[in-house]
């Protein structure tokens, strides 16, 4: 007879990155030892919710996840706990403390939330890399910095190839599987690379980040001009639905899974019933110009606007376009802009006052994240005057000059390069930030990095110039 150790325990497992399998070995385990169990949250309110343990060091995840507790559940004190708590609990057999599982409970959590702090951007590494170090977890030991060269692939083959392993990265994200996620965008990163026409897999091998299942995906695609295992994801119901949803601004795989679980099916249920926070309003509105690539010509004629700006208010100002623009694309999803000022000059008042005026002649449209009399950053939406100009994303941020080579490096990217530069700097145990570079990880020694060439230099890298940093 088994002792019943979850007999007072409703737990609330979020399947998001978890197999089906695993979380069916979960529930079976859980309801053999007289608990409550299920994944979803209209069923019960909890008192524990279970997540892959990897979420507990993502405050915006987490502060997602308490969020939607709030809304769907009556049980304000549940507390938010990784998986590595069952899987303890079930070995000794007994009801442990949550207190070494646990970042904390919801109820403190509660105190600390605000609707800003739910806000996540699309481009989720970039932003979530400003708030925390790159762990060493997320990419193999191993990993090394790829010299590569600028994607300009005009082989009809290869395309396929890049749109196809593309469908699946896209589609493991909505699900919010983080592992295939990342293995997919490393994988269409290196494919980039290849600057010949892709006639057979042998010829793959030597490419880092293609696995044997992906090589086999990739001469399957050679052979009949599509992936079926890319056909089979993406034309699940579920995950069209989670893709679309997740597309929503504001909208990451946690919330889009629990609106899925909630019934919700449509732009249309989402608008009418998902208890959307003020960015996703805005989101939602602005659905289908969000998800649209912009013209370089535009990207430039849109600067030329915001730099006029910029310089009648700070004449001092050094006006940098950043993001995929700096890095050569053709088409960008948005307009990023880094503004870099004197030292001696408050680096916090410039976008206030350029938000002020570019609002007044109305070519600011509305905020994703709004300013204050002090903030560093602009997130927004806006829209050129003339006939067929379209509402684009904007992203304005503002750094002191000691700042700038390491700011100039996190806003240009791309994400993947990103991660594994920093990645590269914690093995040589050194921190690489939007901020700074250290010696001795995240509380060390400053070092000089004046350009950023100096970083390479500092991590013993061979300097790659914009265009060549899409891939790592």
């Amino acid at each position: 007879m088994c002792e019943k150790i979850f007999s007072n325990c409703r737990i609330l497992i979020l399947p998001d990155g978890l197999l089906q399998k695993r979380i069916q070995l979960f529930e079976n385990q859980v309801s053999k030892y007289g608990g409550l169990v299920s994944t979803d949250i209209h069923k019960f309110s909890p008192t524990h919710v279970l997540v892959e343990d990897d979420l507990l060091v993502n405050p915006v995840q987490l502060k997602t996840i308490f969020k939607t507790i709030q809304i769907f559940s009556k049980n304000r004190e549940c507390e938010i706990v990784g998986l590595t708590w069952l899987c303890r609990c079930l070995k000794e057999k007994k009801l442990l403390s949550t207190d070494q599982f646990s970042i904390q409970n919801c109820h403190v959590l509660k105190n600390q939330v605000t609707e800003k702090e739910y806000e996540t951007p699309i481009k989720k590494y970039r932003d979530e890399s400003s708030v925390l170090p790159v762990q060493s977890s997320v990419l193999p030991q191993d990993e090394i910095i790829r010299v590569g060269s600028s994607y300009n692939n005009s082989y009809q083959m290869n395309k396929i190839i890049l749109e196809e392993f593309q469908k699946l990265a896209d589609a493991y994200r909505s699900r919010g599987d983080r592992w295939r996620t990342v293995a997919y965008d490393r994988a269409v990163g290196s494919l980039k690379s290849y600057d010949k026409e892709i006639t057979g897999v042998n010829e793959l091998k030597s490419l880092p980040h293609l696995s044997a299942k992906m090589l086999d995906k990739i001469s399957e695609i050679l052979d009949n001009g599509f992936s079926s295992k890319a056909k089979d994801v993406c034309n699940d119901e579920k995950t069209k639905v989670l893709e679309t949803f997740s597309k929503i601004w504001g909208t990451g795989p946690v919330t889009a899974q629990l609106w899925y679980q909630k019934g919700l099916r449509t732009l249309e249920d989402v608008e009418a019933n998902g208890n959307l926070t003020p960015s996703q309003k805005i989101g939602l509105k602005y659905y289908k110009e969000i998800q649209e690539t912009i013209p370089r010509q535009e990207v430039e004629e849109i600067m030329q606007l915001v730099k006029a700006v910029a310089l009648q208010l700070e004449p001092s100002v050094q006006f940098v376009p950043c993001g995929s623009f700096r890095r050569g694309k053709q088409s960008c999803g948005d307009v990023d802009i880094l503004l870099i000022l004197k030292d001696s000059v408050n680096y916090r008042s410039l976008i206030p006052k350029m938000i002020r005026e570019l609002r007044k002649d109305g070519f600011l449209i509305d905020d994703l994240v709004g300013t204050n009399t002090s903030s560093s950053k602009y997130l927004g939406l806006c829209k050129l005057k003339g006939e067929n100009k379209r509402v684009r994303r904007l992203d304005l941020f503002a750094v002191p000059e000691s700042y700038s080579a390491c700011a100039l490096m996190h806003y240009t990217g791309s994400a993947l390069f990103n991660r594994g530069i920093r990645l590269h700097a914690s093995k040589m145990n050194m921190h690489l930030s939007e901020c700074s570079l250290k010696m001795n990880g995240s509380n060390g020694q400053i070092l000089p990095t004046p350009t950023e060439e100096s970083i390479f230099e500092h991590l013993s890298l061979a300097y790659r110039p914009p265009e060549e940093r899409h891939v790592f």
